[in-house]
């Protein structure tokens, strides 16, 4: 079986024939170092990682064209006030044209200097770039590349929290304090708009909630994951675009919760080699035709041949209630009735393994869950071509389609665990007033039959 045999083969065809999207931007920076401002001639690359796994907030490269001295100046200044404002220009997709129906952006971000860039090779296309203009005005140019960090994370990553929650649900209060703390530091280009959160795992509305004094606010949701639970597939707490968002990390059964859903169809790279248009926004939904590289890692097995395919813990409220029975001066335990046990699948070997886990006693069953949650997801990523970073958010629950070794189709869900996206020339010349996006997105998958 083929893709031209089933009825996927309508909806890729669609969003393959939808036309260009506007997807092509003429960026421009300004570096800043205290008091003074320095334009560099170009942005060479910008490409931007976000990791809703490890990291918190955006981080990008920047690699910019500047004048020799300008370099010198902001190498040597060894100034911590260095940051970098970054307009982004949206142009037609027909030409470079300005695009007046969309609306230009501006992000400004902490910067230090990368100085393992000095002496770094090129921009990943490969080519070599030319600067006639350059050589003939006399000016030496220079290549900096600067590793740059969100502002308004890096602002609140300072803050500090400590207080006792009384009668709240968890991630109800974390929400709560997450805003406050927020609005602390907003204002001007500090801005943040909100806190997105999805319907916790953990409902129960708790007497105490103690948070003891010195907990970054970037560590908050994680310290309550830990001190009671809030969802139990683990938690991911992240920046983006002005909004946090407070998500269940390895949640794979989410595609069918939520419009703001991704469908990926992944087809043979020599299917579609010309295709223009890979996405295509269907109301809240992203729908993309992967026709690039897709790679596939499932390590479950060793997994649960070293740490388990379950867990097992005992509840403390069965300790101090109906832990066991006493009749005729026996006192009678029963490990069924005390113990939770849960196991990912039954081994078809029916050689399953559940150790005890190492909090062996235990009010807060999320974070056990989620440690099996993990474990039981595969991992993939693939090339999106053409791309938007606008669309993909923190925890975006997805669907993709691919067909198997023996090409047949076959689908899965999942959740987004981050994109990397990078932003190049479109040509080999400094004066192309034109770039190109490519990202890979990465997924963490429901097992696949």
């Amino acid at each position: 079986m083929t893709i031209d045999t089933t009825v996927l083969l309508s909806d890729v065809q669609e969003i393959l024939q939808s036309g260009l999207k506007n997807v092509f931007f003429k960026w421009r920076c300004e570096i800043i170092v205290g008091d003074n401002r320095f334009t560099p001639m170009k942005v060479i690359s910008a490409p931007l990682k976000r990791d809703y796994q490890v990291n918190v907030a955006d981080q990008l490269e920047l690699t910019v064209m500047i004048k020799e001295y300008e370099y010198d100046y902001i190498t040597q200044a060894d100034d911590d006030r260095l940051e970098v404002i970054l307009y982004k220009e949206p142009q037609q997709s027909n030409s470079t044209a300005t695009n007046m129906y969309l609306v230009p952006s501006t992000q400004r971000f902490k910067a230090v200097v990368n100085y393992k860039g000095v002496d770094r090779p090129k921009p990943k296309t490969g080519q070599k770039l030319s600067t006639p203009d350059i050589e003939n005005s006399g000016e030496q140019m220079k290549e900096l590349v600067l590793s740059a960090f969100d502002l308004v994370a890096e602002t609140i990553r300072l803050n500090e929290v400590g207080l006792t929650g009384r009668n709240k649900n968890p991630l109800l209060f974390v929400r709560a304090i997450v805003g406050k703390e927020s609005k602390k530091v907003s204002g001007g280009e500090i801005a943040v708009r909100g806190v997105d959160i999805i319907e916790p795992s953990n409902t129960e509305v708790r007497q105490h909630i103690p948070i003891p004094d010195g907990v970054p606010l970037q560590d908050l949701p994680g310290y309550v994951q830990k001190l009671c639970g809030i969802y139990n597939a683990g938690i991911g707490f992240y920046l983006q675009s002005g909004l946090w968002y407070i998500y269940p990390l390895y949640d794979v059964t989410r595609y069918n919760k939520t419009e703001r859903n991704l469908t990926v169809f992944n087809v043979n790279t020599n299917r579609f080699p010309s295709a223009e248009s890979s996405f295509k926004v269907y109301g809240k939904a992203l729908k993309i035709v992967n026709t690039g590289k897709f790679s596939f890692f499932d390590n479950r097995e060793y997994d649960y041949l070293n740490v388990g395919n379950g867990s097992r813990f005992t509840t403390c409220a069965d300790i101090s209630e109906n832990f066991g029975t006493y009749n005729n001066g026996k006192y009678t335990i029963k490990r069924k009735e005390n113990n939770t046990e849960a196991v990912l699948e039954n081994k078809r070997t029916g050689m399953n393994y559940a150790p005890v886990s190492s909090q062996r006693f235990t009010s807060n069953p999320f974070v056990e869950l989620s440690a099996l949650a993990q474990r039981e997801c595969s991992y993939a990523a693939f090339e999106w071509q053409n791309a938007t970073d606008e669309i993909i958010y923190p925890g975006m629950p997805c669907k993709i389609y691919f067909l198997s070794q023996n090409d047949e189709v076959k689908e899965t869900t999942g959740t987004v665990l981050g994109v990397e996206y990078f932003y190049e020339l479109a040509g080999n010349r400094l004066t192309d007033p034109r770039y190109i996006c490519n990202a890979v997105v990465k997924l963490a998958l429901r097992r696949i039959l």
